[in-house]
């Protein structure tokens, strides 16, 4: 059981470390995409 909670931890961290990275990435080409005007 210890071991599919860790897993499932895991997948978690992964999924929400993703998701800021896009979060992050739309952020920059937004601001990027402002700049150029």
């Amino acid at each position: 059981v210890e071991l599919v909670i860790r897993n499932l931890m895991w997948v978690v961290e992964v999924s929400v470390a993703n998701a800021v990275g896009l979060q992050q990435r739309l952020v920059e080409t937004s601001v990027f995409v402002q700049r150029k005007d």
